[in-house]
């Protein structure tokens, strides 16, 4: 079982759009029982937000093959249903000037080979308007 990362950072300064980074070491193949995190990184000590919101949405990738039956090759453990949307938060821990919210590792259980797309939407509910960022890394699970 390998561990993956995907590390997003919050532009300074920003109060929504492009998140920077993605998975760490370049696009993983993900096998039975891979789990990826996902963690993100405030800029800054003051203004962040106590808990950090964040919107997965699984997808077919651009560079998919045309006989790729799914768009997500996660599933819910107790139903076997696809997870093409989940909704998580992540408490911020301090670490030097910045703030890290490591959100709960998703594991891959196999079955669903193909090209994939995470796109990634941090979100800022202790603003109004909600501040969002977004991401969207590629990854595969073909071999």
């Amino acid at each position: 079982m390998a561990e993956y990362s995907c590390n997003f950072t919050i532009p300074a300064g920003s109060t929504g759009g492009k998140l920077t980074g993605g998975f760490v070491g370049g696009t993983p193949n993900l096998q039975m029982g891979d789990r990826f995190t996902v963690s993100v990184v405030y800029p800054s000590t003051t203004g962040n937000p106590s808990v950090m919101a964040g919107a997965f949405v699984f997808t077919t990738a651009p560079d998919a093959p045309a006989g790729q039956s799914t768009a997500t090759p996660f599933v819910f453990s107790y139903n076997d249903a696809f997870v093409c949307c989940l909704m998580a938060t992540a408490t911020g821990v301090i670490s030097g000037n910045t703030v890290v919210y490591t959100f709960s590792p998703l594991e891959y259980i196999g079955r669903l080979p193909g090209k994939y797309e995470l796109t990634f939407v941090a979100i800022n509910n202790e603003t109004t308007p909600p501040q969002q960022w977004s991401e969207d890394p590629e990854f595969d699970t073909s071999s």
